[in-house]
């Protein structure tokens, strides 16, 4: 029980502290794929690709307020990035997806990971979600400064192994096998945070109890 209470006090204070942690997504395993996900007309020739993956809400958080995704420059330089398109549907997304329930264009932070390949952080978000388990769909594409340019996507650890991929145009839209590399950040209910608190004062509780009694032993 003391265990639990110190986890307990633990998850308060960071919860607190940041007031954000990680919702869902896959972790990178190192590679990419020709899953092109820039909005260069250097992707098939067409205006441009965006890369789709869904996330679980299963910590029931109400906002999303930041993300992170991997790409790889397959033509062009990193520093030609410029910002990200991003897109989010659900819940319950159908398939394909429809109109987004949010979305927007945002200046992220670059981090290059080697070998061509960087991670783009979205931070300062402040997008609603309805705190359901499933059915949430991100997209992402990148805006490069030479439009000759391609990006492709990083692969994640295997998953639930489908992602998408659809045109500018909307013409097609393609269900492929693998995960991508991204997570999404949150911040969770405050009925969540409610029952942190709570548990913690009746931990705090006990705990005083007993060093009571032990000190009343001596």
């Amino acid at each position: 029980m003391k265990k639990l209470c110190l986890l307990a006090v633990a998850m308060l204070i960071v919860s607190t502290a940041t007031f954000a942690d990680t919702i869902g997504g896959n972790t990178w395993d190192g590679n990419t794929t020709n899953t092109c996900d820039a909005n260069t007309r250097g992707c098939g020739l067409r205006l441009g690709w965006t890369v789709y993956d869904n996330f679980n809400n299963s910590l029931h958080h109400n906002k999303l307020t930041g993300f992170t995704y991997v790409s790889q420059v397959v033509r062009g330089i990193e520093s030609d990035y410029i910002s990200t398109n991003w897109f989010l549907f659900g819940p319950d997304a159908g398939d394909p997806f429809g109109n987004p329930v949010a979305s927007g264009t945002v200046q992220g932070s670059v981090t290059d990971l080697g070998n061509n390949y960087f991670q783009v952080a979205v931070t300062g978000l402040d997008v609603a979600l309805i705190p359901q388990t499933d059915g949430w769909i991100i997209g992402f594409q990148n805006n490069m400064s030479d439009v000759n340019d391609v990006t492709s996507r990083g692969e994640g650890v295997l998953s639930d192994g489908t992602y998408w991929q659809q045109d500018n145009d909307k013409r097609f839209q393609h269900v492929l096998s693998g995960d991508t590399a991204f997570t999404v950040f949150g911040t969770p209910e405050p009925s969540t945070l409610l029952m942190l608190g709570t548990g913690l004062v009746s931990c705090l509780g006990m705990l005083r109890r007993k060093l009571f009694q032990g000190r009343s032993g001596r």
